[in-house]
This record gives C-alpha cells, sequence and structure tokens, in this order.
C-alpha cells in the first residue's frame, strides 16, 4: 500500500480478518508534534468493496466458492428475504 509518504509499503492482512478492523504500520504515520523525534503510526482500516454487477464467469465461481463454504446462495436480498417473513407471520 502507499503510505502518506508516497513510499510502498508491505501491509500483511492475516487470513479471515473482517471489514472494519484496523491493523497498524508502525513509523509510517504523521511525524510527532512539537519537536518530537521520528513518525506515530498508520492506522489502516480495512475495508470491502462490493461488486454491483457480475459477468456470468464470476457468478459462477462465486456461487461455486458459496458451494464450498457451504453458503446458502439465492436471487432474494435481505429486505426481501424480511419482507416474506413478515408476511408469514401476518398471513
Amino acid at each position: 500500500m502507499e503510505t502518506l509518504t508516497g513510499e510502498k509499503e508491505a501491509l500483511d492482512i492475516p487470513s479471515g480478518t473482517q471489514p472494519g478492523k484496523v491493523l497498524l504500520l508502525k513509523g509510517h504515520g504523521l511525524p510527532r508534534l512539537r519537536g518530537g523525534r521520528g513518525t506515530g503510526d498508520l492506522h489502516v482500516h480495512i475495508t470491502v468493496d462490493v461488486p454491483t454487477r457480475l459477468s456470468e464467469k464470476e457468478r459462477s465461481l462465486l456461487e461455486e466458492l458459496a458451494g464450498e463454504m457451504k453458503v446458502e446462495v439465492g436471487e432474494a436480498g435481505f429486505f426481501d428475504k424480511m419482507k416474506e417473513k413478515v408476511k408469514e407471520i401476518f398471513d
């Protein structure tokens, strides 16, 4: 990743790291204030970009991965599923 000074720095992201996790790059942050020596740590916030459009091949690969992970794949989104549950309650 690129640091504040434009340098390229390797960042090891452990397997299973979840979105929202904060990792530190020690000594790659802002300079210390009031004449302090060195620099602080760079806090790296992990985010995940979810694609909104997939090609057929990408969709197929994700469905294959979901099958390996034993995750149910469906067309309905979260709100569609919630709407169906509410309908079931009131029917």
